[in-house]
């Protein structure tokens, strides 16, 4: 049985689970995982307005519960993951906090369609939410709805990419655009470890008159095929984006990242990431910042 309730980097989380990563429950833990440690980052505009997330007075109540005791939680609590057989729900828990989440490693998949997979970063918020809605006095019923309804506010919005070649079968970008906030969140999973790309992006929306952008929104992601300048072990990736200058600029942007092998698929190279805008200006006039070599 393995046991997390320790203190990682907000935005990078090294795994260190059973199995192999990646593969089934492997990536259902490591999304139990990463919310765990990001709950507070994921729940703040809930917990600011609980009406914008479609909850009600006493569900925000609870969840404002929930964000202030987790530094408690990890401190006191945590996750384990059962052995199969050692549990028969879903997770098990005490309704105090602090307590400990066991999950059911051989129920981590969900079967909506049609075959079992592993439960994305939003179900597996939901599922945590919920659990943690235990300690605060919610019953399963009330517990439930609350997780959904995280859920549901998350699911607007969100996407996954899947890398499809078979040496980088671990490797997803991960797009998070909750309604209720202007920008979004991008982040990387090699199977291994979760890292934040949101501030690479940030580095480079320059704007016209000096300073920096805000509120990017990207669009039409997609891995790019290896071929041309993309060296051996580098992913590539590309789409568009629209930040605030503080008038809407749009663009297109180039991300490369190196990766090296391991047993169970690859593992991003620390340093790696690189971020470029091809393409960026006032919409309807669209001014070349970089060519296609990077240089200005």
């Amino acid at each position: 049985m393995i046991q997390i309730g320790l203190s990682f980097l907000l935005s990078v989380f090294a795994w260190a689970g059973p199995g192999i990563v990646g593969n089934g429950g492997g990536v259902s833990e490591q999304n139990l995982v990463y919310a765990w440690q990001n709950l507070e980052s994921f729940l703040s505009p809930c917990q600011a307005s609980a009406e914008s997330c479609g909850l009600s007075r006493t569900e925000g109540r609870v969840l404002g519960a929930i964000v202030t005791d987790h530094a408690h939680e990890r401190l006191r609590g945590g996750l384990r993951f059962a052995a199969r057989g050692q549990t028969v729900e879903l997770f098990q828990t005490e309704p105090r906090v602090g307590a400990v989440i066991t999950w059911n490693t051989d129920l981590l998949f969900d079967e909506s369609h049609g075959s079992a997979r592993p439960f994305d970063l939003v179900r597996g918020l939901g599922l945590l939410v919920e659990a943690l809605a235990t300690h605060h006095a919610f019953e399963a019923d009330q517990a439930r709805r609350l997780g959904a309804g995280i859920s549901r506010f998350f699911r607007e919005g969100y996407q996954e990419f899947w890398n499809s070649e078979e040496e980088y079968r671990t490797v997803r970008l991960i797009v998070l655009s909750p309604r209720s906030s202007g920008e979004q969140a991008v982040l990387l999973s090699d199977g291994e470890s979760f890292t934040d790309l949101t501030p690479f992006f940030k580095e480079e929306l320059h704007c016209p008159a000096g300073g920096s952008g805000s509120a990017f929104r990207v669009s039409g992601l997609y891995w790019s095929a290896q071929e041309g300048s993309v060296r051996p072990g580098e992913l590539q990736a590309r789409g568009r984006i629209a930040y605030s200058c503080p008038t809407r600029f749009e663009g297109a942007f180039r991300l490369n990242m190196d990766f090296e092998p391991t047993s169970g698929g690859s593992r991003l190279r620390a340093g790696s990431v690189r971020v470029q805008l091809l393409q960026a200006g006032e919409v309807n006039q669209v001014t070349r910042l970089y060519d296609e070599t990077g240089s200005n």
